[in-house]
Parts: structure tokens; sequence; C-alpha cells
């Protein structure tokens, strides 16, 4: 608790709002996320971040009215810690941002948490080694004076001892390259508002005597010669010099065959620092049906269970800020309303899954039961999409346009991604097939989560066709086992959602049917097929995923690893 002195304002927001305030809210129904929260307050493991920060906005969704109290705590907890951590650039940019965040609270004030972030960014200059650590320190600094209106002179004033050190300390007599780096150097720092020009002259005073030099030996009609002294020409034309230096430089330009010109990136750029914002599945959910628009005589999809309730899905639109986007309204009725309040869950599970911030994840809008006429209706409506993977399979094969390795590999990633993000909140898809991948604008989507259930453990249990929700082609061997001898069988969910994502992605590669490569028998030909890849790391990745025995398989987030490094989608 010694640390909590050096951050007192921080440390009042935590001790005096924050915690007993949540500490109220969390008596009855105690969250492990949030529990957590509160223990960690002043020790927060900074490597955890962004994985926790998704798991606690799924907590959050639970208590709609502490949202921002929680993520306070949150934001607050990561701000103490990282002040307390060694300092990265990456680290303090998420600082200010969160100091920001926070600026308006009423118990917190501002000063000694930036003061705390000047003192080790202060550190990290004087450890500097290069005039572009200093630039990216100084640009930041530059954000915090202009967003958190703070005084960054004693800061400023270090940097430019630290840089004066570093530009002397490489001056050079002889080495052109150097004196051009030292130029454009100074050049950068003027846009800080450094005064360079003593350096600048000495700088363009070394050159012209570098350029007199060649002169003199005559290597003014060496070809390798002109080439290495055209940059110095031109970074001169930016240095300070007089008359006579300007009629010399004139002259030397002449002599070399003329001069290129000196590049200087525009190194001092406006960062946006960003006030960190809890993760929000939607500004505001559909709740009635009003709100949507649709044809009821133009269904997509239709299916009707014996009696009991059917299901419908459509093309539609809502009205949002930016005007009318069209969406997926997915409806199921009956007349009983118990028929269909259990695909509630489905409702819910979309909703977690849009606020995880993950791309492959279909955009969710809202979904609630209304009676209309005699019937009970259940809409869930959800980002559309205009084509499912097993279409777009049909489409490319009949074209003979196989997915590049490009689209494979970023696809391939994207989807493991979230598979993964479903296997870290415990939830088994169990229906993993082509049909059930769609086609976003951004992307490939993980979609049909109406058999999908949360999962805490291994299962052991009988499965039966009656019993078994899915596909059968798709099923992992152990469940096509399982249904062929009606045999008790041990099941581990997601390692069966590994294979069938194999089988998907097998069907992906090679357009031919995987049906059989789940049957009793069939390993031969399936170590035939995958041989046959013309990419090592799929095969390899693929060979990972459609092991017989569930135990060999590797998990969603370890099959990540296989995937190439070099992919495109990944930061759009």
């Amino acid at each position: 608790m010694a640390d909590q002195q050096k951050y007192l304002e921080i440390s009042s927001l935590i001790s005096q709002e924050l915690i007993p305030k949540i500490k109220e809210l969390i008596t009855e129904r105690k969250d492990p996320n949030i529990q957590f929260l509160v223990e960690q307050s002043y020790s927060f493991p900074l490597e955890q971040k962004d994985e926790f920060e998704q798991k606690l906005t799924i907590s959050a969704m639970e208590y709609p009215q502490s949202r921002e109290l929680i993520f306070d705590l949150f934001y607050s907890a990561v701000l103490v810690s990282a002040l307390n951590a060694p300092l990265t650039y990456t680290l303090a940019e998420a600082c200010t941002g969160i100091i920001l965040g926070l600026k308006q609270k009423p118990n917190f004030d501002i000063s000694s948490a930036a003061s705390s972030l000047e003192s080790k960014i202060m550190t990290e200059i004087q450890k500097s080694q290069t005039v572009e650590q200093i630039v990216a320190w100084l640009n930041l600094l530059n954000a915090m004076e202009q967003r958190l209106n703070y005084d960054i002179t004693a800061s400023k004033q270090l940097a430019e001892i630290v840089l004066t050190d570093i530009q002397w300390g490489k001056i050079s007599y002889d080495d052109p390259k150097l004196v051009v780096e030292n130029l454009t150097d100074s050049i950068k720092l003027e846009g800080f508002g450094y005064d360079m020009s003593v350096l600048k002259k000495i700088l363009s005073d070394n050159a012209l005597e570098i350029l007199e030099k060649n002169v003199e030996e005559g290597k003014d009609n060496d070809e390798v010669t002109r080439i290495n002294m055209k940059p110095l020409l031109g970074a001169l034309r930016g240095g300070n010099l007089s008359e006579h230096q300007q009629e010399r430089l004139k002259i030397y330009t002449e002599k070399f065959g003329g001069f290129d010109n000196l590049v200087v990136p525009d190194v001092k750029v406006d960062i946006d620092i960003i006030p960190p914002r809890p993760l929000s599945p939607v500004d505001e959910e559909i709740n009635r049906s009003s709100a949507i628009q649709y044809d009821e005589r133009d269904p997509i999809y239709t299916y009707q269970t014996s009696g009991r309730y059917s299901v419908a899905v459509f093309r539609g639109s809502i009205l949002r800020s930016k005007g009318r986007l069209n969406v997926a309204i997915k409806r199921y009725s009956s007349t009983q309303r118990e028929n269909i309040e259990k695909f509630n869950e489905e409702g819910e599970m979309l909703k977690k899954l849009s606020g995880l911030n993950v791309k492959c994840f279909l955009k969710y809008y809202g979904h609630f039961i209304e009676k209309i006429e005699e019937k009970y209706m259940l809409f869930i409506v959800m980002e559309f999409c205009e084509r499912d993977l097993m279409q777009e399979i049909t489409k490319r094969k009949e074209e003979e346009r196989p997915f590049t390795e490009e689209e494979l590999r970023d696809n391939i990633y994207e989807l493991l991604n979230g598979f993964s993000s479903l296997e870290q909140i415990k939830i088994v898809h169990r229906d993993i097939k082509p049909h059930n991948i769609f086609i976003g604008q951004d992307g490939m989507k993980i979609g049909d989560f109406n058999i999908a259930k949360s999962q805490t453990e291994v299962t052991t249990r009988t499965v039966s066709e009656r019993m078994l929700q899915g596909t059968q082609g798709y099923f992992s061997p152990e469940i096509e086992e399982s249904i062929r001898t009606k045999v008790k069988a041990k099941i581990h969910p997601w390692k069966s959602d590994v294979y069938s994502l194999g089988l998907t992605f097998l069907q992906m590669i090679t357009f031919k049917s995987v049906s059989t490569y789940n049957a009793r028998g069939s390993a031969e030909a399936l170590a035939e097929e995958l041989d046959k890849l013309q990419y090592e790391w799929l095969k390899v990745m693929l060979q990972n995923m459609l092991r017989a025995d569930y135990r060999e398989r590797r998990s969603f987030k370890k099959l990540m690893a296989f995937v190439p490094a070099d992919r495109t989608m990944l930061d759009d």
C-alpha cells in the first residue's frame, strides 16, 4: 500500500469512492471478474489488461446502471499499476488517455498522475540513445500539453540537453552520411521549437570541407563519389549558410552533377489521445417490432417443426443516426410462449459476443418477444451478410477461383481467434460447418448460435441421434462413433469443435465434400488429402486439428500460431 502515497488523487478515487460503491454492488451476487478487480486495484497485472477488459465487458452487462463505475475502477487500477511499472511508449500513451478520461471525475485531480507520468517519461528520455526515440516521447508530451493542459517545460528542457549530447557526439568531419543524418535531425527538431542554428552552422561547415576535400583530390569526376556527395549537397540547402558559402555550394553542385533532395519526414504529429471507453455492443438496442422493417412474404430461410414453433430469417432494416442499416432478422414463432423463450439464450449470447470487439462475430442490435395477433414471436436483430461460406465455396468452385493464400491466412486466423474467444468465455458452438459461417463486408463471421451452450467442463454422456444437436458430416469422430454404436463417449466439447472447424477449413481449401473424413477407417484417405495441400502451414495446422484422438488436437489458441504472420486484414 506504500505505492498509494505516490498517487494520492488516484488512490483517493479508488479507495474512497469506487471500491465502496462496487462492494455494495456485488454483495448479493459476486462476479469473479469484478471481485478480482477489487482485490487487484493497486497491483493490477498489466499483461492481462486487454484480455481482462473483454471479460469485464461481459460482467458489466449484468450491472448496466453501474457500468461506468466498474470501468472507472478498472482504468484507475491500470493507471496506478502502470505508473509503478517499467514504462513503454504504448503504456504511456494508454496512461495519458486514462488520465484524460478520469479528468472530469469530482474526486480526481490530474496533477499528481500527470506529474508521475511525466517523471517516468523524463527517465526514459535520459536513457534514449537516438533522436528518433526522443522525438516519439516529445510527440506524446505535446499531446499531454494540449489535451491535459499540462506544462511540459521541464521535460522539453531535459530533452534538449540529451539531444545536444547525442548530436554533438555524432559530429563527423569526414563521413558524409553522418553529416546528412545530423543535418536531417536538426531540421526535424526545429519543428519542436528548438534552436538548432549553432549546430547547423557547424555541420554546414563540415559538409563544405568534405566537398572541398573531394574536389581537391579530383574525386568530383569519380562516379561513386558523385553519388555519395549528392545527398550531402541536398542537405546543405537546408543548412545555415553565409552568402560566400552559398556560392561555394553552387560551384560544388555543378562539379558533382546536381544534388539529391533532402527528405525530412514530418515527425511532429498530433497524437489523438482518446479516453478509453468500455466496449459496448450497441448504442441503443432494438426492443420492439415497430423499430424494424422487413417483408414477411419474402423470407431468406424458413423451418417448421412438428407444430411447436417455426423459424424464419428475413432481410430487413433499422433506423440509425447515419440512416437506415440493413440487418438480418431471425424470428421464432409459436402459439405458446414457452416454446420460443428458450431461444432467448441465443440473443443473449450474440449480445455478449458482439461486446467482445472481435471482428468475426456478428454485430448484435437487439432481441425481444412480442405477441402479434395469436402468436408469440421472438425477434433477434443482427448484422446482415449476403451469403454463407457454403454458398461462397459453391460459387468459387463453379468459377474455378480458389481462395488465395492471403485470403486463407486472413480468414483462418480471424476464425481461429473467434473460436478461441468462445473457448475463453466457456461457450461451445456445437454446429460448426460452412453453412454457419457468413461472409460479411469485413470478413467471415461466426453465426447460428441457437444450439451453442455455455460449458464449464468435459462431459461424459450417451450421445444419440435424439439427443445430439449439430450436423452429421461435420461431427468429430468420437461423436460420430457414439451415434453409430449408441455407446457412452467422453466428449471434450471444444476439441470436438476444433475437428468440425478443421473439416470446414479443408472443404474451404479443396472445394470437396468432407462428410466421410470423420468415420471409422477414414484416417488414410484423410492423410492423403492433407498431403496434397499446396501450403505447408495449412497441412501442419490441419493435421493438428483433424487427429482422431481428441487429446492430441491443439486448442484454438495454439492453432493460431500455425498461421503465418504476414496477414493483411487483422489491423483494418
